[in-house]
């Protein structure tokens, strides 16, 4: 199965490492869009893979800066990898 998470159940872990759900990510490029900027990333350093993070209006980074996002389990999507059809959303508790 394939996991899938929105752009925007990403989140920035500004001092709170407690939080159970981190991730080490690589800012690659930033696009401003007015209300928000997306933040262009890979995932595990350089060389993974891509994702795009929703970021408020506000949010400032450099290509190459080291940075450290949260999410949110109940948020999570899958996917079976042979057909691409969703599945049922798994139940957090």
């Amino acid at each position: 199965m394939t996991l899938g998470l929105r752009p925007e159940d990403f989140h920035l872990s500004v001092g709170d490492l407690k939080l159970p759900q981190l991730v080490a990510v690589t800012a690659v490029a930033i696009e401003v869009l007015g209300p928000e900027v997306i933040l262009v990333c890979e995932l595990g350093g350089k060389g993974g893979p891509e994702i795009m993070v929703r970021c408020p209006r506000d949010f400032v980074a450099a290509p190459g800066q080291v940075l450290t996002l949260h999410y949110d389990l109940t948020q999570i999507h899958l996917f079976d990898k042979t057909t691409g059809k969703a599945l049922q959303r798994p139940r957090v508790i």
